[in-house]
Order: structure tokens, then C-alpha cells, then sequence
């Protein structure tokens, strides 16, 4: 190969690296349809779960499990990608529900699913209508937020400085 000073490379070493690159570009390519398919892969097929969530003041968590309690997945608020004030919002709350659902559905084949409700959080109801949205018939609707019966003593008020 031939390298004129005054000009540069030569259009035989360009062409070199450019086929380098396009046969890297390939290969990344191949590399992100791998992972893409090891992630869609159906694993153990599991057609009736429980869906537990968690739903707080700030954020929605849920989780679903088989008849036994071992977790098959999870989603939360956080994982779809949001972050600060819009975690605690309805819309969010559903879109959990959503991605839970095709999760459950692509990779365990789940078809029926029964939910239960812990924590006062907003999202409570968004993220069933998530889960029905996505394809799952819903058999059971139980809450289960804990209540205190005059139990313990609860903590002071908090005082927050502004206008009194």
C-alpha cells in the first residue's frame, strides 16, 4: 500500500477502514440481537401467579410470584425509566402494570393472575387496569395494607417552619 505524504492516506488504507468499521458495526449488531434474544427467551411456563404490590407515597413496586411464593419478576416505577416526582404519578402506576404484564406474558406464558394490594400509594388501581391491559384476566383483587388497631404509640407530629 501506497501513503502519499502531502495528502494523507491513500484511498486503499481508507477503504480498509471503512470495511473495518461497517464489519464491526455488523458484529455489535449481532452482539445486540443476541442479548435480545437471550432476554425473550420463555423459561419455566407458569400459567397462574400472584401479583403483590407496593405501593408507597413515592414509588409502586410489584412483584410476581407463582402459587408457591418463589418471584418469577418484578417491576417497579423506578425500572420503566422514571425518576424524582413522576414515579408517584397514576400514568406511571399503569405503565408498571403494563410492563409486568408483557413481562409475565412473554417470558412465563401467564394467563390468569390474582393481585394483592399493600400500601396507600396512588397507583393502586392504575397498575390492575396495567395488568388487564396487557392480557392477563385478573381472578382476585385482596388488600392487604396494614392497619394499626391502637397499637403502638405513634411518632410526633412533625413540624414543618413556615407561615403560623
Amino acid at each position: 500500500m501506497l501513503v502519499q505524504e502531502n495528502e494523507g492516506e491513500s484511498q486503499e488504507i481508507k477503504k480498509d477502514k471503512m470495511t473495518f468499521l461497517a464489519t464491526s458495526r455488523k458484529k455489535a449488531e449481532r452482539r445486540k440481537a443476541k442479548r435480545r434474544r437471550a432476554r425473550l427467551k420463555v423459561k419455566e411456563k407458569v400459567f397462574v401467579g400472584v401479583a403483590h404490590v407496593h405501593a408507597t407515597f413515592t414509588n409502586c413496586i410489584v412483584s410476581a410470584a407463582d402459587l408457591l411464593g418463589n418471584v418469577l419478576c418484578w417491576s417497579s416505577s423506578g425500572q420503566c425509566g422514571y425518576k424524582g416526582r413522576k414515579k408517584r404519578s397514576y400514568y406511571v402506576a399503569g405503565a408498571v402494570g403494563r410492563d409486568l404484564g408483557f413481562k409475565l406474558k412473554r417470558q412465563r406464558k401467564m394467563k390468569k393472575l390474582s393481585v394483592i394490594l399493600k400500601g396507600p400509594g396512588r397507583g393502586r388501581l392504575n397498575v390492575i387496569k396495567g395488568l388487564a391491559r396487557s392480557g392477563i384476566q385478573i381472578t382476585r383483587i385482596v388488600d392487604r395494607t396494614p392497619r394499626a388497631f391502637n397499637g403502638c404509640r405513634p411518632r410526633k407530629r412533625r413540624r414543618i417552619r413556615g407561615n403560623s
